[in-house]
């Protein structure tokens, strides 16, 4: 944790203004990534992967175990040149690490039966047309959902009882609560603003874009209510 929460400069560039996407130019905007982290993977499985969408687009998928990286958009593409790509996947790959070590920490290990244990993590920012922010974890698993973070006041708020430990955990450890906002409040809200600058010249458009409905957040995963425990 010390040296993931160690102070850098991140940004994503995508200075291509020929890349043809699909997102509206909207005022709201939100970057997302998903985390799947498995405690003992079958053969073939991979233990960790990340993939990263902007608004509704999938542009990155990212085994941070093996070091494997897809590109699943004309973004992902122009992300791969970048001058920082380097210091983001070693980021990435840093809350990997961070997140198989929270693993034993879950009351819901005994409960998984034959299926293997899987965390499932999004820390998602978003920014709006006034250039307002927000940042937030949440903490699954095996598709049930235990623990939101509010990454602006550091809030852990248990949603399943799964979550509980971790909670318990990490609001004594100010190491943790740190890394956990500097991620989303930092590195994720830095890349998302940088992005922004760039994403204006690559997108035709017509009208006042602040006319326009604001851009539908990324998909939100299959996770259990807390009434369906």
């Amino acid at each position: 944790i010390a040296s993931s929460a160690s102070p850098h400069v991140y940004a994503f560039l995508f200075p291509n203004p020929n890349s043809h996407l699909t997102f509206p130019f909207t005022d709201t905007h939100t970057l997302c990534y998903k985390f799947d982290v498995t405690a003992k993977p079958r053969p073939g499985q991979p233990r960790c992967v990340v993939k990263g969408h902007v608004d509704t687009e999938l542009f990155l998928s990212y085994d941070c175990d093996d070091d494997k990286i897809q590109f699943m958009s004309p973004l992902g593409e122009e992300v791969k040149a970048t001058d920082d790509w380097k210091t983001q996947i070693e980021t990435l790959k840093d809350v990997g690490d961070f997140l198989r070590e929270q693993l034993p920490d879950t009351e819901l290990l005994p409960a998984v039966g034959a299926d293997p244990p899987i965390l499932q993590v999004n820390v998602t920012c978003q920014r709006d047309g006034a250039g307002r922010t927000s940042a937030s974890w949440k903490f699954a698993f095996n598709g049930r959902l235990c623990l939101h973070v509010d990454s602006e006041n550091v809030t852990l708020t248990v949603v399943h009882s799964g979550g509980r430990r971790m909670k318990e955990k990490w609001e004594s450890d100010r190491d943790v609560t740190q890394f956990l906002k500097k991620i989303s409040m930092g590195d994720c809200k830095s890349w998302l603003s940088r992005f922004l600058v760039h994403w204006k010249k690559m997108l035709k458009t017509t009208g006042n874009p602040g006319t326009q409905p604001a851009s539908p957040a990324p998909r939100s995963r299959s996770w259990s209510s807390p009434g369906s425990s």
